[in-house]
């Protein structure tokens, strides 16, 4: 396999990125420096390519609005390569830190192949008693995803999403019943965070435990009585940039050793 490694700690602008890209693997002057060229360049390799980025958080800022596409240029290459691959440094690696709340989307699809990932991940949340209590709705079909939105005063921004998750839970053979809400928060955390690590933004829109809006949402998808709806999880490449915010406060911390 052929690594590429990227150093983002000189890197000040997106043409400096594409520079030091293109120093990495031999862009040609002509191809320009863009996106498409890199793609064009990095699978007509025709060998596998691992793609390196350190002090990722000063390429972020580098590439600005292009960062989403860069993003979606490793994707690309990792589907027609498979073995290549994206590392990112320290914070800028953990969807914890990154994940913001995106309530505008552009209209690109969410692959089918990112919508597994993301229900994996959900799936892989922890759960009383490993009871896990889900079952998920992922909705693409835009007439249903503008019903889902007019089912919570607070959902309109569903209605600009390409993919519409919606998490549900079962009220029948649980051992902990009680928890079940707790489990769906388990499993909806770990979907924002995995959209967060694939490039997507999402955004959690509560529906539980308002009654109204659990009744609508069942209605909207024809759900069995015995499934509850939970939250709506609108999901697609972001059209807005946000950063997310220091919440650290020490003071909220008791040691205790």
């Amino acid at each position: 396999m052929k690594f590429i490694c990227i150093d983002g700690s000189a890197i000040n602008d997106a043409r400096g990125f594409h520079e030091a890209f293109g120093r990495e693997v031999a862009l040609p002057e002509y191809y320009g420096y863009n996106l498409d060229a890199l793609h064009d360049l990095l699978t007509d390799a025709g060998e596998p390519v691992g793609v390196i980025v350190f002090n990722c958080e000063r390429v972020q800022k580098a590439l600005g609005k292009s960062w989403a596409g860069f993003l979606r240029l490793m994707r690309d290459v990792e589907a027609e390569l498979p073995g290549s691959f994206l590392a990112y440094d320290a914070k800028s690696a953990d969807p914890v830190f990154k994940r913001v709340s995106v309530r505008k989307f552009k209209s690109d699809p969410v692959p089918d192949t990112l919508i597994e990932t993301l229900l994996r991940a959900a799936m892989a949340a922890p759960s009383a008693g490993n009871q896990q209590p889900w079952e998920f709705f992922a909705v693409t079909d835009p007439e249903k995803i503008r019903e889902l939105a007019a089912c919570s005063p607070y959902a309109s921004c569903a209605a600009g999403a390409p993919l519409v998750v919606v998490p549900c839970y079962r009220t029948e053979g649980l051992r902990f019943p009680e928890y079940d809400v707790i489990d769906l928060s388990n499993a909806t955390q770990n979907l924002l965070l995995e959209a967060a690590q694939q490039g997507l933004g999402a955004v959690w829109l509560a529906v539980a435990p308002d009654q109204a809006r659990m009744r609508n949402v069942a209605a909207a998808l024809g759900t069995a009585p015995g499934l509850r709806p939970f939250a709506l999880v609108p999901v697609g490449y972001a059209a807005e940039d946000k950063t997310q915010p220091d919440r650290f406060d020490p003071a909220r911390v008791h040691y205790i050793k």
